[in-house]
């Protein structure tokens, strides 16, 4: 599933369309992915305000000296699904250099720090998030607009029991 939309739903196709143009495959293309994130941390290296802060040193991308490091936020409580999806792209993820720090946590924890942290505190970067479909339809654009708009939906950031934003 690359999308939002649902396999085999109606209405799904259109959205699909779009992973099949950009190339996306089950089996994917693990050289080209590091090829593009390294070419992205050259490029961003290249900066006039990040030459020498950004750097490739061994085998991790450094800032001012530190590894760059993302925090994963990995669900436990799907070993068979998410804790070994969370793994498996963590360690893809490092293959490019970049740090992970895999936090290996339940749903509730997990919930509580993606959806009410403050953004500011930076707690984590990715997360195993997962939803259900919960009926057949045949317009989406409603879900396009929960997954993916700053306006709707649940987005990062707002102050727990409020909606609110910090």
């Amino acid at each position: 599933m690359f999308t939002m939309a649902t396999p085999g739903q109606p209405g799904t196709y259109k959205y699909n369309l779009v992973a099949n143009r950009l190339g996306f495959t089950p089996e994917g293309n693990e050289k080209k992915a590091i090829e593009d994130i390294t070419e992205a941390l050259q490029e961003a290296a290249a900066l006039p305000e990040l030459q020498g802060r950004l750097v490739k040193q061994g085998e991790w991308w450094t800032f001012d000296g530190e590894p760059v490091t993302i925090n994963f936020l990995i669900r436990v409580d799907d070993p068979q699904g998410r804790l070994k999806e969370g793994q498996y792209i963590a360690s893809q993820i490092e293959k490019a250099g970049i740090k992970v720090e895999r936090c290996l946590w339940d749903r509730v924890k997990c919930i509580e720090t993606s959806y009410y942290s403050d953004p500011a505190d930076y707690k984590w970067n990715i997360y195993t998030e997962g939803w259900g479909a919960g009926a057949t339809r045949a317009f989406w654009e409603h879900i396009v607009c929960q997954m993916y708009a700053p306006w709707y939906g649940y987005m990062a950031g707002p102050k727990k029991n409020t909606g609110k934003p910090y």
